[in-house]
């Protein structure tokens, strides 16, 4: 016994107050991100979710990410005049190759370089805004992925179409979508 032994309770109730006091949120939920069902404690859960709803990709978190962007159109009538494209080819995005180093044209018109999702306007097809979903096994700093993601951000910024990554370790997709597809469509 050392004599500083404390109820866990308080040392929670410590921490949380804490998490309060520095404006951090604290919010009780069983899925906080919709890559929560990437878990195998909710491999249950995202297989159900899943059988439900219409499979695009091989990879479970692109499928979840299409649908979140689905409810999102279906939410809120604004959204009602925007599509969007699963695995769009970047060469076919790029209109002038001129803006591009060598390097980013090669890569740009390589056959499987592609956005995971486009965001388009649905009557012009204008595109209105790049989708990212990034695995963080993959996408680790100096990794070939990373440095691959870091030369399409380039690209995509010199041909004026905005991007949002989200890393499958993270939370909050939908507000955070919400909030870049809004300030996207006041830009329009």
């Amino acid at each position: 016994m050392t004599g500083n032994e404390q109820s866990l309770d308080k040392n929670i109730s410590d921490l949380l107050g804490y998490i309060q006091y520095n404006n951090f949120e604290v919010r009780e939920s069983p899925i906080y991100s919709i890559f929560d069902y990437l878990y195998k404690q909710y491999e249950k859960e995202r297989k159900e979710y899943l059988s439900k709803r219409k499979r695009l990709s091989r990879y479970d978190s692109e499928n979840l990410m299409y649908h979140l962007i689905k409810e999102i159109f279906t939410s809120d009538e604004k959204y009602n005049n925007l599509d969007v494209i699963h695995s769009y080819k970047l060469r076919n995005l790029v209109k002038n190759f001129d803006l591009l180093t060598e390097s980013e044209a090669i890569y740009a018109s390589h056959g499987n370089t592609h956005l995971d999702f486009l965001i388009t306007n649905r009557l012009t097809k204008e595109p209105v805004l790049a989708v990212e979903v990034d695995g963080y096994a993959f996408h680790k700093v100096n990794s070939t992925q990373f440095k691959r993601d870091s030369m399409k951000d380039t690209i995509l910024g010199k041909c004026g179409i905005p991007l949002v990554r989200f890393k499958t370790n993270e939370s909050q997709e939908k507000q955070r979508l919400i909030k870049v597809l809004d300030e996207v469509l006041r830009r329009e």
